[in-house]
């Protein structure tokens, strides 16, 4: 069991080095902060100081009182599964999903089918007042800082859009 735990955190701390690398790679930051996080290993070609960066932030998490950690984290998957079964009810609606590889059998029965169980997962943590309802509040007040951080600095930036990961044009980073 030891052995798949630490498999595990080494997965994570892989997949949250790509996660701050995306940023970077797509000039989300400042244009230090995004050449820092999109630096990529000559040799690994892999997100070595985003991938470092998620092991020291990993660290200092450690001394975080549990609670609050779950106060911080605890609900966000239910704002992310909402907007990933929006995501794919409206991409298939309006054509934005067309050029993909996977269709989802029996659509849109899926998506609606775990919006109608986010919903009910939604509603019980609104009625807990200790832990699900504080969690949603302080998970809706980082979406809202997001989305101000959005509107008032990447928004106005004409240098700024999604890359695709295969794209020849994102940042240049180090080699």
């Amino acid at each position: 069991m030891a052995a798949a735990i630490f498999n595990a955190v080494i997965a994570l701390v892989l997949q949250a080095g790509r996660l701050l690398y995306a940023p970077g790679r797509d000039r989300t930051w400042v244009r230090p902060l995004n050449h820092l996080l999109a630096t990529v290993h000559p040799k690994s070609n892999s997100p070595w100081i985003a991938t470092l960066l998620a092991s020291v932030i990993s660290a200092a998490v450690c001394c975080v009182p549990m609670n609050t950690l779950l106060l911080l984290s605890g609900t966000s998957l239910i704002f992310v599964y909402i907007l990933l079964c929006v995501a794919v009810i409206a991409g298939r609606r309006n054509g934005s999903t067309d050029h993909g590889h996977y269709r989802m059998p029996l659509f849109p029965l899926p998506a609606i089918l775990c919006l109608l169980g986010i919903g009910y997962v939604f509603y019980q943590n609104v009625l807990d007042r200790d832990f699900g309802r504080p969690s949603l509040i302080i998970t809706a007040e980082i979406m809202a800082v997001a989305a101000l951080y959005y509107l008032f600095f990447l928004w106005r930036r004409n240098d700024w859009h999604f890359h695709d990961p295969h794209d020849k044009n994102t940042f240049t980073v180090e080699k």
